[in-house]
């Protein structure tokens, strides 16, 4: 028994034994594998991946090794040739103490000699002092010790090949030059963003990239080509001639759409507004009409401490609510369905209720309008109504209208970043009964970047084609053109021809009736456009804090009778609930717009006009027309500027509009200003010729008396004769001067 015993334990012991080995060995097995895997990965690693290519290069044989030859990248060029971006080639100066043909002889003979060179050619630190550190790194044999303090051109180059020890050659004087691919903007920090900066090295595959440098990489980069080497002595390497060299490719170069002249002064004018208002940002672009071409984009960032710099692309990457400039697409959007420019609506005192919300207009009531001032005074009252009227049964039209111009489409941008634009519809989440009224405001349902806006305003000057932008123009191989790019065209005819010919009417009207006044008029040429001033949305609420943020814009073309440009700036501020400072579209990007324009203006010498008349305000107008204006004379008096029997403000603004400077100012006496007098009991039709507009409008309106008008300017005729009587209900028909 004890015998059995003692055998059964054994086999048992044997058993367990060789359990344990056979797992031992399994787990062994198992790591063996693993580790051959991680091997074998490791070895394709260094015979493919790029970025391991010094360890290829050193696993191929300790003798010989190939080197990645850089190829040179190609230039950007501004739309006339002139270089915004190039490579220059700087070199790095590295000396091997330990070289096959440097003796202690050689090296003591001449080792004051370089360390004089040294320091009168770096200025960095004395001659003994580079000679004390010569001779330290001679004495440890650093085989690949930096000398140079900074990266010197080939002239400095040239130079140093002189100087002692380094004129006895490589192997003698141990002197090794290591090239570099220096990536240089010769206009600094012009359109900066948009040109980019690449990081991207042979040692660096995967540096950073941004603007044009980043999308256009793979024509400007070239190719890289392989050079092989072999040892001689020590860490001294030559050229292994025996092997035939691959020659790198150079990259091809861009021609850009940027102008240096335009450029420059957007991004002028955006830092005056960012220093003027204090705002956070600013962006501005300029836009070819025909073409498409981007002819400047600047973006400006301003911090609490007032440093102002270039460090994110606003114009493509900022999408928000773009608030009033969104109402030429809802004016457009009105006229296209049903409405007409003369169509009315009584606004009230500046405080409506329309549909489900109230609605809030600027300065004091505006009372009874029509959809052509309604555009040039901004009302969100009118336009909420309006858009109510037409679209209110059917919203899904208004949204459908605004997809097929083209605005939301692909634009297949030359440049990366581009924020997403976004429409939300009546059958999504968020879509209640507000949504309408403040979408035709450039609210609530829709998100735009600025240079969404601007193309709606440049198809308008393109007589009604949206067309994407682009920021390139060509791609040149060794002065040849290989490619070409043209816009993309999104949509050929956005709107009708009626309604483009009236809308381009009404822009004007902005500036000469409208809120753009002020700013935008001049006796130079024409400018068509719309201001915008738009409460930005900040952590899910216009209001928080200690103030509200504003985006105020202006967007437009010039001239306006015949567009060459389109343009658009825009400024985001933040108005502290304690400041009585407003922030509109007119005041804050308003200047910057027409800074721009002026140097616009003042390089287009291929326009062939100039306006005759003065471009003045519409009551100067009629007065000029009517006979009833005394124009300005210039007096020696100081602050001579009066209002005889008149608003002194309008005066003065004519004034402005002439570019007549205040303190040579005095209005004749015999200034007619025709006073209307009170119409609330009238009786009988007066004589409306002569009047404007508005002036017929607000005497007939509270009788109940209907006016439709044909063409713009002062009455000319009336169908109700002068007498007649007046009846509540009936419609007086009038045709104006223009």
């Amino acid at each position: 028994m004890t015998n059995d015993s003692t055998d059964n334990n054994r086999n048992t012991e044997d058993k367990d034994y060789s359990e344990k080995y056979s797992v031992n060995g399994k787990v062994i097995f198992v790591c063996l594998i693993m580790f051959t895997l991680a091997i074998t990965v490791r070895i394709v690693q260094i015979q493919y991946d790029s970025d391991s290519y010094i360890l290829r290069n050193i696993a191929q044989n300790k003798n010989f090794r190939s080197v990645i030859e850089p190829a040179k990248r190609g230039d950007i060029f501004s739309d006339d040739g002139k270089v915004l971006a190039t490579t220059i080639t700087l070199y790095d100066i590295y000396m091997d103490f330990n070289a096959g043909g440097m003796t202690d002889k050689i090296f003591n003979k001449n080792v004051k000699g370089l360390s004089k060179g040294l320091a009168k050619m770096f200025r960095d630190k004395s001659a003994a002092r580079y000679e004390r550190d010569l001779k330290s790194y001679r004495r440890k044999k650093l085989s690949y010790k930096k000398i140079s303090p900074r990266r010197i051109d080939h002239i400095e180059l040239m130079e140093l090949n002189k100087l002692p020890l380094f004129n006895l050659g490589s192997n003698k004087g141990g002197k090794i030059i290591v090239k570099r691919y220096i990536r240089h903007n010769p206009y600094e920090n012009l359109a900066r963003r948009t040109i980019g900066r690449t990081d991207r090295t042979v040692e660096n595959p995967k540096g950073a990239m941004i603007g044009l440098e980043a999308s256009f990489d793979n024509f400007l980069s070239g190719i890289t080509g392989v050079s092989f080497q072999k040892k001689i002595s020590g860490s001294f390497w030559i050229p292994d001639n025996s092997k035939e060299f691959i020659d790198p490719v150079d990259g091809n170069s861009i021609e850009t759409t940027i102008n240096i002249g335009i450029q420059d002064v957007a991004e002028t004018a955006i830092r005056k507004a960012l220093e003027k208002h204090k705002a956070d940002w600013g962006t501005a672009i300029v836009m070819e009409v025909s073409t498409g071409e981007i002819k400047a984009i600047a973006n400006l960032t301003r911090n609490s401490k007032g440093q102002i710099y270039e460090d994110y692309n606003y114009a493509i990457g900022s999408s928000m609510e773009p608030g009033s400039t969104f109402k030429l697409m809802t004016l457009m959007a009105l006229l296209d369905n049903g409405a007409s420019i003369n169509e009315t609506v009584d606004t009230g005192e500046g405080r409506k209720k329309v549909g489900a919300r109230y609605y809030v207009d600027s300065g004091e009531g505006l009372g009874v309008i029509t959809l052509n001032e309604i555009f040039e005074k901004s009302s969100n009252i009118g336009f909420a109504e309006l858009t109510e009227k037409h679209f209110g049964n059917n919203p899904a039209k208004f949204i459908s209208y605004i997809r097929k111009t083209g605005l939301l489409n692909e634009l297949d941008l030359q440049i990366n970043g581009e924020t997403e634009p976004f429409l939300r519809g009546p059958k999504e989440k968020f879509w209640d009964k507000t949504s309408l009224g403040m979408l035709s405001t450039g609210y609530s349902a829709i998100l735009l970047n600025p240079l969404r806006t601007l193309m709606i305003f440049n198809a308008v000057a393109n007589n009604g084609k949206m067309i994407s932008p682009i920021f390139v123009k060509r791609i040149i191989k060794d002065g040849e053109v290989i490619e070409e790019f043209e816009a993309k065209v999104l949509n050929s005819k956005i709107s009708s021809k009626a309604t483009i010919k009236t809308i381009k009417k009404s822009l004007e009207g902005v500036i000469y009736d409208g809120t753009g006044s002020r700013i935008l008029l001049n006796n130079k040429y024409k400018i068509a456009g719309k201001t915008g001033t738009a409460q930005v949305l900040v952590n899910g609420t216009y209001k928080g804090g200690s103030g509200v943020h504003y985006l105020g814009s202006f967007a437009g073309y010039l001239p306006a009778d015949n567009p060459k440009y389109s343009c658009i700036v825009a400024i985001k501020t933040y108005k502290p609930y304690s400041s009585n400072k407003k922030y509109y579209g007119g005041t804050t990007a308003g200047p910057a717009f027409r800074e721009i324009a002026d140097r616009i203006y003042a390089d287009a010498i291929d326009w062939g006009y100039t306006i005759e008349k003065p471009i003045v305000d519409k009551e100067t107008r009629e007065q000029m027309e009517n006979g009833t204006y005394v124009a300005p004379i210039k007096s020696k008096k100081k602050n001579a500027i009066k209002a005889i029997k008149g608003d002194k403000i309008k005066l003065k603004r004519a004034t402005n509009f002439l570019d007549i400077p205040e303190n040579d100012i005095v209005f004749n006496n015999n200034l007619k200003i025709k006073d209307l007098g009170s119409y609330e009991n009238l009786k009988e039709v007066p004589n409306l010729v002569g009047m404007g507009l508005n002036d017929a409008i607000n005497i007939f309106t509270p009788l109940g008396v209907n006016i439709i008008s044909k063409g713009k300017g002062t009455i000319i005729k009336q169908s109700m004769p002068k007498g007649a009587k007046v009846i509540k209900g009936s419609t007086i028909y009038v045709e104006m001067s223009l």
